[in-house]
């Protein structure tokens, strides 16, 4: 391969990291793909679709019957600048969120699991 074709390889590449690809999916059906989601490394949310995207830490359920939630802990920047804490939003099970994943996070986790996210892309 010349040179031309490594630069555009890496160009290639360099873009898998940093386009997005964006997801759709209840705070259930989020603890139900947590165990795969998490293979992909820093998985980001976001409870509207420009909102600011914060990195998940965990994803629990909590309580029974009505009172069930999903807890979602993620990291957050404190009143510190540029000190990161650990937050948890209590959502309904059914409440509708956003995922934010990078193109080689979506191409990683399909290899590992097959494509269960695609019924949730948004495009």
């Amino acid at each position: 391969m010349g040179l031309v074709g490594k630069l555009k390889s890496g160009l290639s590449s360099a873009t898998k990291h940093l386009k997005k690809k964006h997801f759709k999916m209840t705070a259930t059906e989020l603890a139900d793909n947590w165990g795969k989601l998490r293979d992909a490394g820093s998985v980001y949310f976001s409870l509207k679709k420009h909102a600011q995207p914060y990195e998940i830490d965990e994803v629990r359920r909590d309580g029974e019957g009505e009172w069930k939630k999903i807890e979602i802990w993620y990291y957050a920047e404190g009143e510190d600048e540029g000190v990161y804490e650990r937050e948890k939003e209590r959502l309904d099970p059914t409440f509708e969120l956003w995922i934010h994943l990078s193109e080689a996070q979506y191409e990683n986790l399909i290899e590992k699991h097959g494509d269960f996210l695609g019924r949730f892309e948004v495009k």
